[in-house]
């Protein structure tokens, strides 16, 4: 397995950190700490003599550049040590630039071949503004790879509580394989959830890969949302997981998320994209809803791995 993880020595940042030692990531992979310093990247050299004398600013800029960009590899430094320190087993190790940080993350993703990319729910303004309102955000809308966005535990103590949202479709079907390969302590909680709106509840007359959840016999049309909650729920259960689920009417990103919040979840699993083209974007709306809005950290899947 191949982690990307993006950290600017923020506060948000210093939790993902925390948040990577939970993520149930198998014993052994490969990690790079990525920091992006967001400004224009300096040359190696120092300025032509002639231009700083025109430009006495020139020097300065030059200067400061060199120190913001020596920051974020300090910066990068410092986390991937801290990452090596949780997984002793991987192979971690630091980089940084100076880009747009969003293309940076986008550039070297797509060069690592990451599965998934970590980054914070806010960011620092110099080294990389990393909020959900601008780069995170267009992290987790534009990367092909697997997006987790990290916050800080919501409590301490008891066991892990990891919220799967389900709809039958492929995106959704990757990430509960997500949560069944992951190594997860003993005693971890899943709630299964699928919520049935109207758009949800009739698709299965729509996509024939839902057709083995149906029945000829059913008079409601959220039946087969309960078997496909009963199945998901019966394989985490051979692997050891403490699972559990639940059918409930109403909308997703409302739902789901008033889940997160009563449940006090560590965590939550959904794909990126639902169902049909027609609303291909229906799991994919309710994952950035609940990126932006969720108190615990959220990973929104895809089936591809790798960029």
């Amino acid at each position: 397995m191949k982690v990307l993880i993006a950290y600017d020595g923020s506060k948000s940042a210093k939790a993902v950190l925390t948040d990577v030692a939970r993520a149930g990531l198998p014993p052994e992979g490969e990690a790079v700490v990525f920091s992006v310093a967001d400004i224009w990247p300096p040359s190696e050299s120092a300025p032509d003599p002639r231009l700083v004398r025109a430009v006495p600013s020139l020097a300065r800029a030059h200067a400061r550049a060199k120190k913001i960009l020596a920051a974020a590899g300090e910066s990068a430094r410092r986390g991937a040590a801290a990452v090596q320190a949780s997984l002793p087993g991987w192979r971690v190790r630091a980089e940084s630039a100076a880009d747009s940080p969003a293309w940076a993350i986008f550039k070297k993703a797509r060069d690592l071949k990451a599965d998934l990319v970590v980054v914070g729910s806010q960011g620092r303004s110099v080294l990389a503004r990393w909020t959900l309102g601008s780069v995170s955000q267009k992290v987790l809308m534009e990367c092909p790879a697997s997006v987790r966005v990290s916050r800080p535990p919501q409590r301490t103590g008891g066991p892990l509580r990891i919220l799967l949202a389900v709809d039958g479709s492929q995106d959704a079907e990757t990430a509960v394989d997500r949560v069944l390969k992951r190594t997860w302590p003993a005693g971890t909680l899943v709630r299964v959830m699928a919520v049935a709106d109207d758009r949800l509840s009739g698709s299965v007359l729509k996509v024939p890969a839902l057709a083995r959840w149906a029945r000829p016999t059913d008079t409601d049309p959220r039946a087969w949302l309960g078997r496909l909650v009963e199945s998901v729920e019966n394989r985490l259960s051979q692997k050891g997981l403490a699972a559990s689920g639940r059918v409930r009417p109403g909308d997703p990103k409302k739902v789901l998320l008033d889940k997160a919040v009563r449940w006090r979840a560590d965590m939550v699993f959904l794909g990126a994209r639902g169902l049909t083209r027609w609303e291909r974007t229906f799991l994919g709306s309710v994952s950035t809803s609940l990126a932006v809005h969720a108190p615990c950290s959220v990973e929104v899947v895809r089936r591809f791995p790798g960029v």
